[in-house]
């Protein structure tokens, strides 16, 4: 694979192609398309730039609001005795 100058271009590239032909049977990856394009359109700016570039940032699990709801609920079950 020759490396590709547009950087759109490549990012398109790497998108599921649209179907393809798999013994005799026609297989559409049309809908599996749309949501890997949906997800690379979400999120902030550094977020897309960093997915187009092909960086995967990993967030740390105790960075999540739901996360630290969670702790503190069963730091709460354990003082009440539940």
């Amino acid at each position: 694979m020759t490396p590709e100058i547009n950087e759109i271009r490549a990012f398109v590239n790497r998108a599921p192609k649209t179907w393809m032909f798999r013994d005799g049977e026609l297989l559409n990856f049309t809908p599996a398309r749309h949501a890997w394009l949906n997800k690379m359109a979400s999120g902030s700016l550094d977020q897309r730039i960093n997915r187009r570039a092909g960086i995967c940032t990993q967030t740390p699990i105790w960075k999540y609001p739901t996360m630290s709801a969670i702790q503190r609920n069963q730091r709460r079950r354990i003082r009440r005795g539940y």
